[in-house]
């Protein structure tokens, strides 16, 4: 089972460091039009790992505009383009949506964004947690391209409903001087892409846009990697399993995917320790190794947790794995992942066992991702009232339809235990 929480949510400091020039830009308080000779408030990148809010600041048009994926596309044409932040539907629909009637076809993002020379030794990914149908990602001009795409077709992304990252690392300005991204999406009737059938003869809608987060991340060269950008069966970013489960005693298997992206091999070490919720360390391990230049290894520790406070519905207790990597003594890279220790068995005899014990009656509920009015681009704050109420309501399992849900309601790593518990 795969866990993983990611630190360093940066809003402010992508609001100052990540400006946006498409029709205004915010340049400390001021604000001034697009035809201005500005000077853009910077902030240095950090030592670590970073994870920057990429939602505002984006230009939006209904439409395909060719055009607009160069680099010097005519601002007064841009000023043309509304301001929109992300999460973001194509058009606000009618309460009562069936039949189809919402917009389907082409439409296109724009967004301006400074780097600092800090940035130039970084790994830079943009995260894209989804973007409805088709989609195409430029970045200075250059066109890239997910790994899944790449495997059957020239798009970015094929599909709305799966995350994807891409790397921009070679394709950015970290000299201050301007980067821009476009993005174009088109969430038409298309047989190849799922769900397949035209959406009139479906009994559900696919709004369009980009309808959940996007996110810039800067790490280190050498650095834990992000299993959706290697995609690498059962592999890739922090694994944890559970194979040994009791009140006594709990074995916890732990899969480091660590790469380094340098010339030169590097004397590497994971150190990774399991904290409870006040902070004190119940287990640890640690490894060393040799990583050899331009390559990446899965590193695999087993922590034993005496008297384990185990996870369960009564009682969702959450622990952190913290996960950090040096080289040559120096920290390069950290990371923190919420993990609930727990077991969890079912079969036609006892049912769902969890932590050896029935887990007694089970009441849920069936979720799927739109909403009135917005579509599929729901707040963080809307997704996660939603977990919530559902708890509140007595429910204790959700049934999330057919689509990965977003992570602000099912985290790749685990429910933030508030959330499980309804506080």
């Amino acid at each position: 089972m795969k866990k993983r929480k990611r630190t360093g949510k940066h809003f402010l400091s992508l609001f100052l460091a990540v400006s946006m020039i498409a029709g205004y830009i915010p340049v400390t308080g001021n604000v001034v039009s697009a035809g201005e000779e500005v000077s853009v408030v910077q902030i240095e990148a950090e030592e670590g790992r970073e994870k920057l809010n990429f939602n505002q600041g984006w230009k939006f048009v209904r439409q395909n505009i060719p055009e607009a994926i160069d680099v010097d596309y005519d601002m007064s044409e841009l000023e043309r383009w509304e301001n929109v932040d992300l999460p973001h539907t194509v058009r606000e629909e009618s309460y009562n949506n069936s039949g189809g009637d919402n917009y389907q076809g082409p439409a296109m993002y724009r967004k301006h964004f400074y780097l600092s020379e800090s940035y130039k030794n970084k790994k830079l990914y943009i995260e894209f947690e989804a973007v409805m149908g088709v989609t195409d990602v430029w970045v200075n001009g250059q066109h890239l391209q997910g790994h899944m795409a790449a495997k059957t077709v020239e798009n970015t992304q094929y599909g709305g409903y799966l995350p994807f990252v891409l790397d921009i690392t070679d394709y950015v300005h970290c000299d201050g001087a301007k980067n821009v991204i476009t993005v174009l999406t088109d969430n038409s009737d298309n047989e190849t892409v799922p769900p397949g059938k035209p959406q009139s003869q479906l009994d559900f809608t696919y709004f369009g846009g980009i309808y959940r987060n996007v996110w810039l991340h800067s790490v280190n060269t050498v650095h834990i990697t992000d299993e959706l950008y290697e995609d690498e069966t059962a592999g890739g970013g922090i694994l944890v399993d559970y194979p040994e489960v009791s009140a006594a005693r709990a074995v916890v298997d732990i899969k480091t995917h660590v790469r380094n992206e340098t010339p030169q091999g590097k004397n590497i070490t994971v150190l990774s320790e399991i904290k409870n919720k006040e902070g004190k360390i119940v287990g640890t391990a640690q490894n060393e190794t040799t990583l050899q230049s331009e390559s990446a290894e899965s590193i695999y520790q087993t922590i034993e947790v005496t008297s384990p406070h185990l996870w369960s519905l009564d009682d969702p207790y959450m622990h952190t794995l913290v996960s950090r990597v040096f080289v040559d003594g120096e920290e390069v890279d950290r990371e923190e992942t919420s993990i609930g220790i727990r077991k969890i068995t079912m079969d036609a005899e006892n049912g769902i066992m969890i932590n050896g014990e029935h887990a007694g009656f089970l009441s849920g509920v069936n979720r799927h991702q739109e909403y009135p009015y917005i579509g599929y681009a729901a707040s963080s704050s809307l997704q996660r009232r939603d977990a919530i109420n559902y708890k509140s309501a007595g429910f204790n399992i959700v049934r999330t339809a057919h689509h990965p849900q977003p992570e602000d309601f099912l985290p790749r790593g685990a429910w933030d235990s508030r959330f499980l518990s309804g506080r």
